[in-house]
C-alpha cells in the first residue's frame, strides 16, 4: 500500500536517538512490512506552512493512504516568540521551511547567537513572572489548517486520511509548561470531532489510547516516540491499514 506520513519532528525522530538501524520510526516499520511508505517530516514546521508544499510533497505520489501528525509545534502554551525561540537553535531545523546555512558558532554568528539565547531567556522570564503562556497558532485556526489539508489530500488523490493526535507528555514537560496536558487534549478533541465530521475516509487515532496509561519509556522527553513507542503506533496503523477501504485512486485503477 502506498502511504505518505505528514508532519513535523515526532513522526522524524527517535528518542532516545537510534543506536541500530532497526530502531526505526513507525513510518519504517511499516515499510519493513512492505507497505511503500514516504515520509515527509519537518522539526518545528506548522501544518500551516507545510501546506505550501503539499502537491510536492504528496500529491504527486499518489497515494492510498496519508498519515497526518501536526499539532505540538502549533497548539502547545509557549513563553517565547517563535522565530526568537529558533534563532537559539543552532543548525537543527534542516529543512525546507525552518532551514538556515550553516552556523560555525564563532566571530558574529556566535555574537547573534548570544544575543538571541539573552532576549529569549528574558522573554521567558518576563512571561513567567506576569504568568502569560502563549500558543504559536489558535486551535481554530489550525483545525481550519488541517481540514483545508485534508480537503485537498482527499479532492486530488482520493487517499484515506489517518490523522494521528498530539502524543501525551511528561510531568516534566506540563511542571515547565503548565496548561499543555489541557491544550493536548483539547486539541485531539477538536481533530477527533473534525474526522467524524467528514466522515468514514477520515479516522482519528489517539496516541495515548494506543500507548496506554504509563507512556514514560514510550515518549520519553514528552514529545518524541521511543523505539517502542514506534513499534506500538506502527502496530496500530497496520491493523487500520488492514481494514481500510480501498482509495478512490486504488478502486479507479
Amino acid at each position: 500500500m502506498r502511504i505518505v506520513v505528514h508532519g513535523n519532528s515526532v513522526a522524524l525522530r527517535v528518542r532516545p536517538p537510534r543506536e541500530r538501524a532497526a530502531d526505526g520510526t513507525y513510518a519504517e516499520v511499516l515499510r519493513a512490512a512492505g507497505h511503500e511508505v514516504t515520509t515527509v517530516a519537518r522539526a518545528g514546521a506548522m501544518l500551516a506552512e507545510s501546506f505550501a508544499t503539499l502537491e510536492d510533497d504528496v500529491v504527486v505520489r499518489a497515494p492510498e493512504v496519508v498519515v497526518l501528525q501536526h499539532g505540538v509545534v502549533e497548539v502547545c502554551p509557549r513563553r517565547t516568540i517563535r522565530a526568537l525561540n529558533n534563532r537559539t537553535i543552532e543548525n537543527y531545523y534542516l529543512n525546507g521551511v525552518l532551514g538556515a546555512p550553516y552556523r560555525s558558532g564563532g566571530g558574529l554568528d556566535a555574537a547573534v547567537h548570544l544575543g538571541a539565547r539573552i532576549a529569549n531567556g528574558l522573554v521567558r522570564r518576563a512571561a513567567t513572572l506576569l504568568g502569560l503562556r502563549w500558543a504559536w497558532m489558535t486551535l481554530p485556526r489550525f483545525l481550519e489548517v488541517m481540514e483545508r489539508t485534508i480537503a485537498v489530500l482527499r479532492k486530488e488523490t482520493g487517499a484515506q486520511v489517518i490523522v494521528l493526535g498530539i502524543n501525551p507528555t511528561s510531568a516534566r514537560v506540563e511542571g515547565q509548561l503548565p496548561g499543555t496536558d489541557a491544550a493536548i487534549a483539547a486539541a485531539n478533541a477538536g481533530l477527533a470531532a473534525l474526522c467524524v465530521r467528514l466522515g468514514d475516509a477520515v479516522r482519528f487515532v489517539d496516541p495515548a489510547q494506543v500507548l496506554g496509561a504509563d507512556t514514560s519509556a514510550l515518549v520519553p522527553d514528552g514529545i518524541h516516540y521511543s523505539v517502542e513507542g514506534h513499534r506500538r503506533i506502527a502496530a496500530h496503523l497496520a491493523a487500520l491499514l488492514a481494514d481500510a477501504p480501498p482509495s478512490a485512486h486504488a478502486r479507479g485503477s
